[in-house]
């Protein structure tokens, strides 16, 4: 299993564990990322405390 984001509008709206096999559909208008690609951490409260965008050097 890895963690996913759920990215709408470059939001992350939710964080999920999926083994990337198994049908799932993030719904319309959502792309799946992978979340250390996001570097959102282990949980889904990490966004919430994230500063908005990629501030990253």
């Amino acid at each position: 299993m890895a963690r996913y984001a759920v990215v709408i509008a470059n939001v992350v709206e939710n964080v999920i564990e999926w083994d990337g096999t198994t049908p799932y559909s993030p719904g319309e208008n959502a792309t799946l990322v992978q979340s250390d690609t996001l570097n959102i951490g282990d949980g889904h409260e990490a966004q919430n405390s994230a500063p908005a965008g990629n501030t990253q050097s």
